[in-house]
Parts: C-alpha cells; structure tokens; sequence
C-alpha cells in the first residue's frame, strides 16, 4: 500500500511537471486515471490502511487532489454508509436513491436528472455535478457547526495552497485540471459505484463486478464490492482471495448482481435505467 501511495505521488508529480511536453489529449485521462486512483487509495486509509492510524493515513493521502471533498468529511461519510441500512435515502450517505417526499418536490428538470443518473450514461455525464452538489449543500447545512466550519477552512487553505503549487507554479492549465482530474476523476469513480449497491433484491444489496483486470487495480478490487461489506478491514490485495472463499459470487448474483465486467455493465446500462430512482421502499409514481 505504501508502494502505491509512493507510486500515485511520483505520477501525479511527473504528469504535471512535464505537462508542457505532454499532448492535453493525453494529460486528459491520465489525470482522470490519478483522480480516480488517489480517491481509491483514500478509501483504503479509511479503512485502516496502510497504517492503523488515522492521523498517519490522512497524512498519506488525505490531499485534495480533486479539490471538491474534504478527506475527513469523506472518512465521516463512508463509515456512516458502512454502519447505515443501505441504499435508504437519509440514513445511506452514498444512496443515489430518493425517498417519496423529495421526488415530490422536485420539479421537472431535477426528476429528468434523476432518471438520467440512474443510466451508466447519464452517470457518467451528470453524476460528479449530482455529487459535488450534494456535498457542498451538505457542507451548507452544517456550517453552524464549529468542527465542520473548521475541517472546511482547513480544506479550502489546502486546495489553496495546492491549487497554487500546481496551476501557478507548475503552470498546468487549470482547465486540465478541472476537466481531467476533477470533473473526469469523479466520473471514473462514479462507474465503480454505478451498480455497487441496489435496494434490497435479496440477502444482500452489494454487487460485483469479476473479469476487470485494469479497472479492478485502479479501484482497488473494490468491484469486488460484496465481498469489501462483508470484510470492509480487509485490504485490497486480500479481496480477490476471499471473494472465493466466501462464494461472493453466488450472493451478489443472488441480491444485487453479479457482473462479468464494466463491459456488461455498459452494455445493459448505457442508455437504460439500472433501477428506478425511489427507493423501492416507498410506493410513488415515478413517470
């Protein structure tokens, strides 16, 4: 893990050192793949890794590399989504689901956004705008709380300093990396949790997703997604193993599903609706 860390630093110094003698069209995805890579590796230190303190990992890679999310209001987040009923709209943190009374207010434009997101698409396209929304306005309705005020202050001086270091030290282009690493990063990690937990199917509403050799080491075998709930301590390199030895497989195929690859998951999903978006736990018209 500390290779990785290591490794995630040289590339994201080299890509923007050299960014003058790389074509934007390939700045572009690399940036988009070091985006995706490093919030993967924060999730890994949320879990305890590469050390079993929390202060030490945040050191590691708690940079705002994609400058939208705070690392500790992330930590926060996903261990609450680890102990929550998942997918359920205002107990889940990371539900893409609504419950009946925010479908019903929401007008035309913000239901037809709703549908889109719930397309692989649509997801793509409009889920880093869906999901920086909703972190700002979460950061909105907490500000009158003093911790929150400060881990917030705290992250706006470093994406200060680091926006700083890389745009006007280094001189990247901040559209490069605004279009690569942030907008284009988010979206990669928005095709990981694309169909990583749907409400309840079965015994269990986490999928997997096998057979995706690239995107399986750019998420950390976090497609291996059952298998993370079942064991969230488990670092990433024992997934694989214990995705067979817990049969993974049967019970993702069982509940929320089980996919051969990304391809399959594109496939199906592109352009059709993964699911409705209310959580199927209320009973609303959703046309």
């Amino acid at each position: 893990m500390l290779v990785l860390i290591g490794g995630w630093w040289v590339a994201a110094i080299a890509v923007v050192g050299w960014h003058a003698r790389i074509p934007w069209f390939v700045s572009l995805p690399l940036l988009a793949i070091l985006g995706a890579l490093h919030g993967s590796l924060q999730h890994e230190a949320i879990h305890g890794h590469p050390t079993a303190s929390a202060r030490v990992n945040a050191l590691l890679v708690g940079v705002p590399a994609t400058l939208w999310c705070p690392y500790p209001e992330y930590r926060t987040s996903h261990l609450a989504h680890h102990a929550s009923e998942l997918t359920v709209p205002g107990l889940d943190p990371e539900s893409f689901y609504v419950d009946a009374v925010a479908w019903e207010r929401a007008g035309a434009l913000r239901r037809s956004a709703l549908r889109a997101n719930r397309t692989l698409l649509g997801r793509l396209a409009l889920g880093p705008v869906m999901v920086i929304a909703a972190a700002l306005g979460r950061a909105a309705g907490s500000w009158r709380s003093p911790a929150a005020r400060l881990v917030w202050a705290g992250h706006l001086v470093a994406a200060s300093v680091l926006a700083w270091l890389v745009v006007g030290v280094a001189g990247l282009p901040w559209w490069e990396w605004l279009v690569g690493g942030v907008y284009a990063g988010t979206s990669l990690t928005l095709l990981r949790s694309f169909v990583e937990h749907r409400a309840p199917q079965g015994d269990t509403t986490a999928c997997a997703v096998v057979h995706s050799r690239w995107l399986a080491m750019l998420f950390l075998h976090n497609n291996l997604h059952h298998t993370h709930h079942a064991v969230p301590g488990a670092p990433w390199y024992e997934l694989p193993r214990l995705h067979v030895a817990l049969g993974s497989d049967d019970q993702a195929r069982a509940g929320a599903g089980l996919y051969a690859s990304y391809g399959e998951v594109a496939r199906r999903y592109l352009v059709q609706p993964f699911d409705r978006p209310v959580h199927p736990g209320v009973t609303v018209d959703v046309r």
